[in-house]
């Protein structure tokens, strides 16, 4: 079939001379129309559908989880999308077409600091669960906090083969520590530049945690 379409797009190109049909090369150069499946969700996609890039503003719109709201997903070893339920799609505003297979990080926000997302993947990674508040944005850039629970997902021999995360509503309570912190972390990532700006947040987040208590899950849990 593939084969077949490749040689319908090139037959104008032999009939009408050289010029077309370089054109039309260059063409299927960069739109290459090879099929990949993926594994875990088995929807086909075409290569020159690049993954979507967010360029969506933020905006100060902010956007509440009911009290009995849970965003539920999974995602694949690299964090591609492979489930979302309906609450996903209704805080986020893409549609499960747009999310399905796409980077989980479709709906990160500028105002999370970098080592909040190095510190959930160095714990998912290494078979441990992880608690944490994030704040996402929507397609329209409006944003809502959650309060996360991610684990990882392990197969019959135990190996590990995607991350199953569960979302509800965080308290105002908690994100009157939160967003402080969080802020003062963005402070540290930016005044530290790129190649020192995990470290740097992280220690201010460690510090915040000792003084609460015994250590990151500790703090995240009490708040």
């Amino acid at each position: 079939m593939l084969l077949r379409k490749l040689f319908i797009l090139l037959l104008p190109g032999i009939l009408w001379g050289g010029i077309t049909s370089s054109f039309l090369l260059l063409y299927l150069q960069a739109n290459v129309l090879t099929q990949v499946a993926d594994i875990n969700s088995g929807h086909q996609l075409l290569c020159y559908e690049m993954p979507m890039k967010n360029k969506v503003q933020p905006t100060q719109k902010e956007i509440t989880m009911r009290e009995d709201d849970f965003i539920v997903s999974k995602t694949d070893l690299k964090g591609r999308l492979t489930y979302a339920n309906k609450i996903f799609v209704e805080f986020s505003g893409f549609t499960q077409t747009e999310i399905l297979n796409k980077q989980h990080n479709i709906v990160r926000h500028p105002d999370m600091p970098r080592a909040i997302f190095h510190l959930l993947w160095s714990t998912i990674q290494a078979g441990k669960e992880f608690n944490g508040y994030v704040k996402n944005m929507s397609k329209d850039g409006s944003f809502y906090w959650v309060f996360a629970n991610v684990t990882p997902s392990y197969d019959n021999n135990k190996n590990i083969i995607g991350y199953y995360s569960v979302r509800r509503k965080a308290s105002q309570q908690a994100l009157s520590v939160i967003e402080p912190l969080y802020q003062e972390m963005l402070t540290a990532e930016a005044n530290a530049g790129t190649k020192n700006a995990i470290e740097a947040s992280t220690s201010i987040l460690m510090a915040k945690a000792e003084q609460q208590g015994d250590g990151y899950d500790q703090f995240v849990l009490s708040l």
